[in-house]
């Protein structure tokens, strides 16, 4: 019904929805004008004299499954490869499929080996850890805080809980609103995030983040690493930190391998496309071909 229409995304592919992704195309008569990220980080905005995003280093984390994890992954493969081939197509069969797929997610996004991998990269930038955001699972949210604790970090969660209402005893603001205040003056070092902060809050101090537990969604992921590329004055860099698990899969049967490397494969390629972008490419695209090798060989 309308003679002009203007659509504006950083991410308008929709996660699995291929059609709904077409639709929106379809819609809005294709895209009409691009900017990726390469050269958001290296054109210059005539307005300000700087970038429009801050370029960034790009640090990736390998870390494997446990036994038990290991065995309980394998499990769920072997059930998913058994409705697969199953030549008969139910809503029944597409709903149990759906469930033991988000369940073999659930072990890699908690994956008890990213606990060591945090603690890690906690001890290599504590001395400046200010304005940090890591990125997390319900699941992991509380241990991640104990972890900064024991670390004696100034950290605060930022959940649904937080209200979005305006208080008094929050000055005036939402809790949410407040809480950026103060993590902008420093009063908290890092904020422990689940999905409240992918997109639609601007967070411009932020210099960091370490994704503790990532989807398959390329748009959830472009939206994360968007809240620390915002350009802010003395910032001249923003450094991401990935937890990547790798497939354990050298007992598996020659099917599930399969299955296996295909999803892997596609996950680096989500990682190359960051690394390319990176200041420190070289050596993020080696470690990833080094590990894709790797994998291949089994």
């Amino acid at each position: 019904k309308y003679d002009y229409r203007l659509g504006l995304s950083a991410t308008p592919k929709r996660y699995f929805d291929k059609k709904g992704t077409q639709k929106l195309y379809d819609y809005f008569g294709g895209v009409i004008f691009s900017f990726p990220l390469d050269k958001a980080i290296n054109t210059f905005n005539p307005m300000t004299g700087n970038t429009f995003l801050v370029p960034y280093k790009y640090n990736i984390r390998f870390v494997n499954l446990y036994g038990e994890e290991i065995d309980e992954y394998s499990k769920l493969t072997q059930k998913i490869i058994a409705i697969i081939r199953n030549d008969k197509n139910t809503n029944t069969k597409d709903d149990l499929l759906e469930r033991l797929l988000f369940k073999r997610a659930d072990i890699i996004k908690n994956a008890k080996n990213k606990y060591k991998a945090l603690s890690e990269i906690i001890e290599e930038i504590i001395s400046d850890l200010y304005w940090t955001i890591i990125y997390c699972s319900p699941k992991q949210i509380h241990q991640i805080m104990r972890i900064l604790n024991q670390y004696k970090i100034l950290a605060h969660m930022f959940t649904m809980s937080e209200g979005t209402k305006e208080r008094s005893e929050f000055n005036g603001f939402s809790e949410r609103n407040y809480l950026l205040k103060e993590f902008s003056k420093k009063k908290y070092q890092v904020l422990v995030a689940m999905k409240c902060l992918d997109e639609g809050m601007d967070i411009p101090p932020a210099r960091k983040a370490i994704f503790m537990s990532s989807s398959g969604n390329h748009r959830e992921y472009f939206q994360r690493i968007g809240r620390v590329l915002r350009t802010y004055p003395q910032k001249n860099m923003a450094e991401l930190f990935d937890i990547i698990v790798v497939p354990s899969i050298n007992n598996f049967s020659e099917d599930s391998k399969k299955i296996e490397k295909k999803i892997f494969k596609k996950e680096l390629k989500r990682y190359t496309e960051i690394a390319k972008n990176a200041i420190n490419r070289a050596e993020v695209l080696e470690k990833i071909y080094e590990i894709e090798e790797n994998i291949r060989r089994i």
